[in-house]
């Protein structure tokens, strides 16, 4: 224990202590000071700045040049043809059946990108029969039948468009437009009839003409203010039809209905035709009307297919059951290949394929420009 006194002087101490700590005056005298300072602080060296290295330039990269596109170079057209068609019995009765008198060729025909035939009957109820040893007409029903089996282009200039008169014409270009068939050689006026029809496959462009040379009489053929075909028994205005398709497409193909009945050879109005057209720029002539097949020659630089015969149609004869669908290879230049399927005409009309690949005839030796080429078989 701490004694009284002892007490006292810790306390007199601690007050000393605390009163020089302070600074404070004890009766008017100050008590020696004890300065608590901060130690000084050293000075800083200085240190001189180093300069900022020089940026490496970074470097401009060569620009790479726009490669020059490659032009797109449309694929090629593959074009299908047949001859003679029609709906008369016993191909009627087929068509009542329900069943398609093409339906032998409809491989090819819906394997190609266009595919043309020459319909040779009006088609419809309308309109009575002109006064003409054969008239035909066939029911609405042969126009699906033609669409169902692939064909896009029925040719109507040929001897049998008027057998029924002009609103029976009407009424076979309002069913076939209607089942989605587009039509050539036929309209209200020349200008509408010698109209080829455009199609466009892949960007590159086909105009297709009908154009008959067979007529019972001129007063089917088209004038300005009267419907009809487009005529072919003058060369100039087939030629100018021509001429003119050729400023509308990259190529021109014509169908044609000329020659003369189970003749084997062209005669020499088709020969003067063929070489007027493929001055005027005729790619591709195919024709029809002889009912029965003629050669496939180059005239030019032009294909022509003088007859592709019968091909729905009743036939008696063997020739004229010869029969087929010919396809041509339109390229950048023109054609570049054709190929022949060939059919045989059964017993109810209707084209069947047969597996011998027999060709079209490559004739035409036996030509003559001046008139007949050949006899009847």
């Amino acid at each position: 224990m701490i004694d009284w006194p002892s007490r006292i002087l810790l306390g007199v101490v601690a007050a000393v202590v605390g009163f020089a700590v302070t600074g404070v005056v004890v009766d008017g005298s100050p008590l020696a000071q004890v300065a608590l300072e901060a130690p000084t602080t050293p000075p800083i060296a200085t240190v001189e700045a180093l300069p900022a290295p020089t940026p490496t330039p970074t470097p401009t990269p060569t620009p790479t040049p726009t490669p020059t596109p490659t032009p797109t170079i449309p694929p090629s057209i593959t074009l299908a043809f047949t001859g003679d068609i029609h709906a008369e019995p016993p191909i009627s009765g087929v068509l009542a059946n329900g069943d398609n008198p093409l339906e032998g060729m409809a491989d090819v025909l819906s394997g190609v990108d266009v595919a043309i035939v020459n319909l040779e009957t009006a088609v419809g109820t309308t309109g009575a029969p002109a006064d003409k040893t054969y008239t035909f007409q066939a029911d609405p029903s042969l126009a699906d039948a033609l669409v169902d089996a692939g064909v896009d282009v029925a040719n109507l200039a040929n001897n049998h468009a008027l057998d029924f008169g002009r609103d029976a014409a009407e009424e076979t270009m309002r069913i076939l437009d209607n089942a989605g068939l587009a039509t050539v050689g036929y309209g209200p006026d020349a200008d509408a009839a010698y109209a080829p029809h455009v199609v466009d496959v892949g960007g590159r462009t086909v105009a297709i003409l009908g154009l008959s040379r067979v007529l019972p009489s001129l007063s089917w053929a088209a004038t300005s203010d009267r419907a009809g075909m487009a005529s072919a028994y003058d060369v100039a205005p087939a030629a100018d039809a021509v001429r003119r398709a050729a400023t509308m497409a990259d190529h021109v193909v014509v169908t044609i209905h000329w020659g003369q009945e189970r003749h084997t050879c062209p005669n020499g109005n088709q020969v003067e035709m063929a070489r007027a057209m493929s001055a005027a720029g005729a790619d591709v002539i195919v024709g029809h009307h002889p009912h029965v097949l003629q050669g496939v020659v180059t005239v030019d630089d032009t294909l022509v297919a003088y007859s592709l015969g019968n091909f729905v149609f009743y036939a008696r004869r063997a020739s004229q059951r010869q029969t087929g669908v010919f396809t041509v290879t339109l390229g950048p230049e023109g054609v570049e290949d054709h190929e022949w399927y060939p059919a045989y005409i059964d017993g109810n009309g209707r084209p069947q394929p047969v597996e011998a690949q027999a060709d079209i005839p490559a004739e035409t030796g036996t030509v003559t420009t001046g008139g007949d080429g050949c006899g009847p078989p």
